[in-house]
């Protein structure tokens, strides 16, 4: 029997593990030795990298440039790839989809930063951190798992048209709807890109989540079914452990319009940064397209894919730590910081521009709430003058970026007009952010008195104009409010209970002054939300509930607090009398609204101890369950910061 010699050409089995391909010359069906003992498929192809016949390959490291670039591109390896990962949904580089199928991970080296540490010891390749590769004894990619291949009748029991959940013409129809009229909220697809037979061909779990959120908005009737489909091939790719683009994109999906008892928001985005950590999208750096080889427009926009979105994670895990108050997972990196730059591609999207303001914008406050946090929710005493110089700093530059960034949206949209959602969105963020700011040291300022003093006035005028104007854009943009996501739904109530609570704790006349038109506002956005007629599980209807029942509530107080005055002024009124001094009138305008608010300086016998104003404030924390339990009778969970019934 003559000795096995060395294959020219080694086969896609050896060739991906990087050892060589023996054939014995008396083997007639030409399977190399390794192959042959494994019982392999033994496929021989070219090379199809350009290289002359007899050169090697350089055994160097790719650059960290390429590495950064393209490494994320690449599935987990090891990670089971099923329908959700089909051949051509990623590559590993800007050439063949085969290469980046068939090319194995670089081998450890002990240059790696890492190359010390256990993530370089016994994690060098992303996503095999497991026992099983850890204390393998066979040789090296003995222990790989193949991959998997759905077969035919495993994606005909997840396609919701085969399966009779809606036909192909209302499939589509509701997919084309989602991308014309939904996609806009979440900036999350590439319309040129996704198309219904793409996200067919690639994702039947993304095709559903499409499918059920669409319905859920144009045809209830086909909701349910298509929402049970959603969760069943989300449970089973979570057992699976699938990991991709489109599998992150599709859990992300049925998170933006939840259930109503649906409360996983928090939880379901932490799984999701994790499976893009482990695709290693936490290392894309900014494109550098003129370093790599000319790539097709379809590849770029896949490429393109993968990066919006890591950004739309970033921005989801900013907004809900925020509404939240629980840690975020994603750090600021130089791929991030270069969003304006990146929504400026020719390839960008209207909705780019709206998703990379969104990104600038939590870049561009993050310290500010970090530092505000640190000082006010630990209990520290800041001077209310410094206090509110860095407010009105923070004020200015979120006003700055909202009409830095009106304008590019105005001029991509060729003057189309404000009413379109882009414009009520960027508003609305940039408004809730400046209420945040400022209702982060209200509470220790009310509670102190410094409420009466011009900077505290200041910061309380702002909190207060921030909330109103949330209420007022829900008006000014009615026509776009049916189809928002939870998100903005989350944000309303926020700003009215944030106004119900300045009512009840801000200073006599200051509440007196503006309760009327808090009253009006409050109102005027219940009424917004009841005539969108959604049904009555809808985000829409449990908001109208809601504000109206804040609206009730502030009515009865105001009638109550006048019943009370007219009251004292019979009692009391020759002494009340003696204990005033002049008021001093400080005048505020905000756009067409002029509010005059009377600031008394009253005599230490009429002023109420600040200690029993620090009892009326103990809604703010000893009574909170009083609150929580008001919320949940309207059908808003305050702790989880997402609505239910």
């Amino acid at each position: 029997m003559d000795s096995p010699t060395i294959a020219p050409n080694a086969c896609l089995a050896c060739r991906k593990i990087k050892v060589r391909c023996r054939v014995s010359a008396d083997n007639p069906t030409g399977t190399c030795v390794r192959c042959e003992r494994k019982t392999l498929e033994c496929v021989f192809q070219r090379h199809r990298r350009g290289r002359k016949p007899g050169t090697r390959l350089s055994k160097g490291r790719p650059s960290a440039a390429s590495a950064g670039a393209d490494a994320w591109l690449t599935p987990a390896a090891g990670e089971p790839i099923g329908s959700e990962q089909m051949p051509d949904s990623c590559t590993a580089d800007r050439g063949t989809v085969a290469s980046a199928l068939t090319a194995g991970p670089p081998e450890p080296t002990l240059e790696s930063a890492d190359g010390l540490q256990p993530s370089g010891l016994l994690n060098c390749q992303t996503g095999r951190f497991s026992l099983r590769q850890i204390l393998s004894a066979d040789e090296p990619g003995a222990s790989e798992r193949t991959r998997e291949v759905t077969p035919a009748h495993a994606r005909d029991a997840e396609d919701p048209v085969r399966l009779g959940l809606v036909n192909d013409a209302l499939a589509r129809s509701l997919f084309d709807n989602f991308m014309r009229d939904l996609n806009p909220y979440i900036c999350q697809f590439d319309p040129a890109l996704h198309t219904f037979r793409y996200v067919e061909k690639h994702s039947l779990f993304l095709l559903t989540s499409i499918l059920a959120a669409s319905a859920k908005a144009f045809n209830p009737f086909l909701y349910k079914p298509l929402y049970e489909h959603a969760q069943k091939l989300y449970n089973d790719t979570f057992a699976r452990g699938v990991y991709s683009p489109e599998t992150a994109q599709a859990i992300l999906l049925l998170t933006y319009w939840k259930e109503p008892q649906d409360n996983r928001a928090w939880t379901t985005l932490g799984y999701v940064v994790r499976m893009c950590m482990d695709l290693g999208w936490h290392r894309i750096s900014p494109s550098k397209r003129s370093t790599r080889a000319s790539p097709s427009e379809i590849e770029d926009r896949k490429l393109r894919n993968v990066e919006r979105t890591w950004l739309v994670l970033f921005v989801y895990d900013r907004s809900i730590s925020l509404q939240t108050g629980r840690p975020w997972m994603i750090e600021r990196s130089d791929f991030i910081e270069g969003a304006e730059a990146w929504c400026q591609n020719p390839l960008a999207t209207e909705d780019d521009i709206l998703l990379a303001s969104f990104v600038t914008l939590r870049l561009e406050t993050c310290d500010t709430f970090t530092a505000l946090s640190r000082e006010y929710l630990a209990g520290n005493r800041t001077s209310v003058g410094s206090t509110n110089s860095l407010l009105a700093l923070s004020q200015d530059r979120i006003q700055r970026w909202e009409s830095r960034w009106t304008q590019m949206l105005r001029a991509r949209q060729h003057g189309s007009g404000d009413q379109h959602c882009h414009h009520l969105l960027l508003r609305f963020y940039g408004t809730h952010a400046k209420l945040q700011l400022s209702s982060l040291p209200l509470q220790s300022i009310l509670a102190s008195g410094d409420a009466e003093t011009p900077p505290g006035l200041s910061i309380m005028w702002s909190a207060y104009t921030s909330a109103l104007t949330m209420l007022q854009l829900i008006h000014q943009y009615a026509r776009s409010i049916y189809f928002a996501q939870d998100s903005l739904h989350v944000m309303t109530a926020y700003s009215a209970a944030f106004l119900m609570k300045l009512l009840f704790f801000a200073p006599k006349d200051f509440a007196r002054e503006i309760e009327v038109v808090v009253l009006e506002a409050i109102d005027t956005a219940a009424k917004v939300f009841s005539a969108q007629q959604a049904p009555a599980s809808s985000s829409c209807a449990l908001q109208a509930k809601f504000l109206g029942r804040i609206a009730s509530r502030i009515e009865r107080r105001r009638s109550e607090g006048q019943s009370r005055r007219e009251v004292a002024r019979a009692v009391d009124a020759p002494g009340r009398a003696a204990g005033h001094s002049e008021g001093v009138a400080v005048e505020w305008e905000d756009g067409a609204t002029a509010l005059t608010q009377r600031v008394s300086r009253v005599s230490d016998g009429y002023r109420a101890p600040y200690a029993a104003r620090q009892e009326q404030l103990s809604l703010f924390s000893d009574e909170d369950n009083i609150w929580d339990g008001w919320f949940v009778t309207a059908g808003f969970g305050a702790e989880e910061g997402m609505f239910f019934a």
